[in-house]
């Protein structure tokens, strides 16, 4: 799993499993690094060139520690550049 990966897409659901709308846009950006020593980071944002006037970019960055099983990937954040997510 060491190494930089992609973003391919994305999907969102309310807690009621209802769909929503792809939370950054119709074509997401994003990049996740993996380090050897355990550490990660990720960076995901709305990749389109122009926006609709008034709509904000969507973005966050987050970092942390991480353990990989050969089936399950956990993360643990302890730095982001939005606290409430």
């Amino acid at each position: 799993i060491v190494g930089v990966w992609s973003l391919r897409s994305t999907r969102g659901q309310d807690d009621d499993g209802k769909e929503l709308p792809p939370p950054y846009g119709p074509k997401p950006a994003g990049l996740v690094a993996f380090q050897a020593d355990g550490r990660m980071m990720c960076v995901l944002c709305d990749g389109r060139a122009e926006l609709p006037p008034d709509e904000p970019r969507q973005y966050v960055s987050y970092a942390g520690n991480y353990t990989f099983d050969g089936a399950t990937l956990t993360t643990r954040v302890d730095a982001s550049s939005d606290a409430g997510r």
